[in-house]
């Protein structure tokens, strides 16, 4: 073989081995920006189907420590508890930087942030979708979530959109763990929308690093 085949034939090995290394539908390389849309099934709750909503603000330790992140979670079906405190959960989402005391949630829902993550979607109840949703907050009444937690239960269709999208301090992606794909990167900002299949708003929430979160409700939704 003369010296130009032998270049060809090393370069076309080359791309090959590339291809192969790099199938279609791999995880691409992390990035700062989180942005899924999703499909959701919902459960019933006394023969209704419900999404809950669920968000408090942050609470400081000191100046620079967070005892309590700022937190939003969209959940339907199984509450949560000591074993799984996140249990049924379609979303939640943090901002600012966890300790290894940080927690998220009170009671039996309290949910140590190292060990269940900053930001996750469900990947049992959940899958996701090209639809496009806009995140917005249009149509929806709320204010500005309390520290001890503010928890409404919204009217659902048998299934929901999510659209989830937050600014991560440091490159991330999504990784499986036990039923969702989560993250523990600590977030800067991050939101949520939830709508129904034919794209009614039903809740929008965020959270700041600065601490504070905000959630809003569809007029349909009720204080639990």
């Amino acid at each position: 073989m003369n010296g130009a085949a032998t270049v060809v034939g090393m370069t076309l090995l080359g791309v090959a081995a590339s291809l192969l290394a790099s199938p279609i539908g791999a995880q691409p390389a992390g990035t700062r920006t989180v942005d899924r849309t999703l499909v959701c099934s919902t459960s019933q709750s006394g023969g209704v189907r419900e999404v809950e909503a669920r968000a408090h603000a942050g609470i400081r330790e000191g100046r620079s420590r967070w005892k309590q992140l700022p937190y939003a979670v969209a959940s339907s079906g199984t509450a949560g508890n000591t074993l799984d405190p996140l249990a049924g959960s379609l979303v939640w989402i943090t901002t600012g930087r966890q300790s290894v005391k940080t927690t998220v949630e009170s009671g039996f829902r309290t949910a140590d942030v190292q060990k269940w993550g900053t930001l996750a979607v469900s990947r049992t109840m959940c899958r996701s979708v090209k639809t496009r949703i806009s995140l917005s907050s249009a149509g929806l009444e709320g204010a500005a979530a309390s520290p001890f937690g503010d928890k409404l239960d919204c009217p659902a269709s048998r299934r929901v959109l999510v659209h989830v999208r937050a600014t991560a301090s440091s490159p991330t992606r999504l990784q499986a763990h036990g039923p969702n794909l989560r993250t523990g990167v600590p977030m800067k900002s991050a939101r949520f929308v939830v709508r129904t299949e034919s794209g009614k708003p039903l809740i929008y929430a965020e959270v700041f690093e600065s601490g504070k979160a905000r959630l809003l409700t569809a007029k349909g939704c009720a204080f639990d």
